[in-house]
């Protein structure tokens, strides 16, 4: 086992890691692992399976609660592809819904469109969202830009 690593120790239960990150470069392995879960390979498509409980006494850690509907993406390294470190698969955002017991989710009418009662998808709430920011940040270094270029000439007047 290499130190540091907990994931590198062969008798561990789950190849599934809980992590945390709260920025670019942040990802870290959280101390406390929450989660167990497998991935199955078959007629080429990866399954995979992750457990938890709901609430947890991780502070890093989302709290489920029965009747909520929270967004998740995940991420996913597949080394046959060079994928390692920031260099990875991430999904779009899905609504995880938490049911109550025998409680059946709506389906939606195609795949990835929304239930009727759900408003826009967050999916695409969060892409006009980076468009947005997007627009935002190219018009700020612009402006940004135009001001420095004016500032240097007003020295190599002056």
């Amino acid at each position: 086992m290499l130190p540091g690593n907990p994931f590198s120790n062969p008798l561990r239960a789950t190849p599934v890691e809980d992590l945390v990150a709260g920025g670019f470069g942040s990802l870290t392995s959280q101390p406390q692992q929450d989660v167990i879960g497998r991935g199955e390979w078959k007629d080429g498509t990866w399954k995979a399976v992750m457990a938890r409980p709901l609430a947890t006494i991780d502070p890093s850690d989302t709290q489920f609660s029965v009747g909520t509907n929270i967004p998740v993406a995940f991420a996913v390294w597949d080394g046959a592809n060079n994928e390692v470190n920031g260099r990875k698969s991430v999904s779009a955002w899905i609504v995880l819904n938490i049911l109550r017991e025998g409680e059946v989710a709506p389906q939606p009418s195609a795949p990835g469109a929304a239930t009727p009662s759900a408003g826009m998808p967050f999916g695409i709430a969060a892409s006009i969202g980076l468009l947005v920011f997007s627009i935002v940040f190219i018009i700020a270094a612009i402006v940004l830009s135009n001001w420095k270029t004016k500032q240097l000439n007003r020295r190599s007047i002056a």
